[in-house]
């Protein structure tokens, strides 16, 4: 890009004089990004007759700008021209995705894969364990067919089939209490249908 489109850019952009945007551009060397901070920074602000100082002797026509003043991308202050309300401070590096608990969402899908395959559903066979497999795999069986799941378990209790929760979330004396409560009455209900 060639110094005069530079300068095109930067009248475009800001709405300052060509002489303006000639001197910025001069000020920081020909680079285009920190001539348009500075334009920025100079005259959106309304700081152009605060920053700058014009002398009002015709022979000494000196234009003296100030200092360019480091950005700091990290930790910079956001304004809004358009409003005039300051947004506060914006740290790139600090930004996430949290939900109200401070956990990202994918953090909390992590948690709940983790609590599928961690905990599992042991099948017991006359007293002895058959299989664990995880909850994960239960759900998909109980989504594609409840009623199919629900009888299948029901049917199965009644040849000496026991379901038990495994894993430190779900193995607890409550919850394991409820399924041999459910397993005691299949059998009360076998003994029964059998014995009259």
């Amino acid at each position: 890009m060639t110094n005069k489109e530079m300068v095109d850019k930067i009248v475009e952009k800001s709405g300052i004089t060509r002489e303006q945007a000639e001197q910025a551009l001069e000020m920081h060397g020909g680079d285009l990004l920190d001539a348009m901070i500075y334009v920025e920074r100079t005259y959106k602000n309304g700081n152009a007759s605060a920053s700058s100082s014009f002398s009002t002797n015709a022979a000494d026509s000196s234009y003296n700008a100030p200092e360019p003043q480091p950005v700091n991308f990290n930790q910079q202050e956001y304004t809004n021209p358009n409003s005039g309300f300051n947004q506060g401070s914006f740290n790139v590096n600090e930004q996430k995705n949290t939900g109200s608990n401070g956990k990202s969402f994918g953090d909390t899908v992590k948690e709940i894969l983790n609590f599928l395959v961690n905990n599992g559903i042991s099948i017991y066979h006359n007293e002895k364990e058959l299989v664990t497999s995880p909850i994960l795999v239960w759900l998909v069986l109980f989504f594609s067919s409840i009623s199919t799941l629900l009888m299948i378990m029901f049917i199965t209790m009644f040849f000496n089939v026991r379901y038990s929760f495994k894993g430190s979330e779900l193995g607890n004396s409550k919850i394991n209490g409820a399924m041999s409560s459910i397993y005691m009455f299949v059998q009360s209900l076998k003994a029964r249908i059998f014995n009259t």
